[in-house]
């Protein structure tokens, strides 16, 4: 009895660790095939950063915007496969950051550390 409980145990715990992201934040959105996505953090204190807007820009167009969440995570997915994007980082009391980021498969981390003005 004992063996087959441990065996439960055991098989339970292969079945959550295959489901794919299962060990992301729920904060943290896992990503999709066509997006970028990452967290940001303060340069010096390396805390998450909350509220700062973040937007994909080809040239002068401004594709997507969004802001990240409370913990710095944030989610750009309505991108187009094999483009470049410039990505533009801002908040209230930060230097505003770029950094340029090509989408393709898989999805495209972009952690970003913001120095304090």
């Amino acid at each position: 009895m004992k063996k087959q409980k441990i065996l439960v145990i055991l098989i339970s715990l292969i079945f959550i660790l295959a489901i794919p992201g299962f060990f992301l934040s729920a904060d943290c959105p896992g990503p999709t095939q066509t997006e970028i996505y990452g967290h940001v953090t303060d340069a010096e204190e390396d805390d998450s950063l909350g509220g700062v807007t973040v937007k994909a820009i080809i040239g002068d167009t401004v594709i997507e915007t969004t802001e990240t969440n409370s913990v710095g995570c944030y989610k750009l997915e309505t991108l187009e496969n094999n483009t470049t994007y410039t990505l533009y980082f801002s908040k209230s009391g930060y230097i505003k950051k770029t950094v340029s980021v090509m989408v393709s498969s898989p999805p495209q981390l972009q952690d970003v550390q913001m120095n304090p003005e």
